[in-house]
């Protein structure tokens, strides 16, 4: 166990040796050493703003045993998986909505989060509400579609039904959700 503890540490200070100018994140997840003397380390690692770094290669990392460089069979970043998950968009566009870019900041962030998910194996709708509510995208894996619904979101002159927003029988966004697969959340 002393030897496989040696091993990690060696391998986590080059690794961040190599990156600490860029103030890497990295965090060992899990060590494997049943198959000594082949060791599998899982760790993941991030850069400043915290986002994942998949681009590590062999020559990388070096390994060093009593003293003696050992070789780094190889590095697999898989890319990050999207559970399955239901997100019904439940955007305001009453006249409310058009101060101080309010609408503008709702899409910017919600774009963003379409964009880091994984479609599928998520799933989103988009739905719109003022003096009414309305589905504007049914239940869709396609992200395009999605992303397509919300850049086109504008405010209205309406006033603002939070009830029907939510409560609707058909167009509410709790019964949009309720019968969907997987985690199932409501983005206001």
């Amino acid at each position: 166990m002393k030897r496989l503890h040696t091993l990690l540490t060696t391998l986590l200070l080059s690794a961040l040796s190599a990156t600490a100018p860029a103030q890497l994140q990295f965090n060992l997840v899990s060590t494997d050493g049943s198959a000594y003397p082949d060791i599998s380390v899982v760790f993941e690692a991030k850069d400043a703003a915290g986002n994942s770094i998949i681009q590590y290669q062999p020559g990388d990392f070096t390994v060093v045993e009593n003293g003696i460089p050992r070789p780094v069979k190889s590095v697999s970043c898989p890319p990050p998986v999207t559970p399955p998950v239901s997100i019904t968009f439940t955007f305001d566009v009453s006249f409310s909505m058009s101060i101080d870019d309010r609408l503008a900041n709702l899409q910017d962030a919600s774009t963003q989060l379409v964009s880091d998910m994984s479609y599928p194996p998520a799933a989103s709708a988009v739905t719109s509400f003022d003096d009414d509510s309305r589905i504007l995208t049914p239940y869709t894996s396609n992200k395009a579609d999605i992303l397509s619904t919300i850049a086109g979101l504008t405010a209205s002159g309406g006033g603002t039904d939070f009830q029907g927003a939510f409560l609707d029988a058909v167009t509410g966004a709790i019964d949009v959700t309720k019968n969907r697969s997987g985690d199932k959340y409501i983005v206001f």
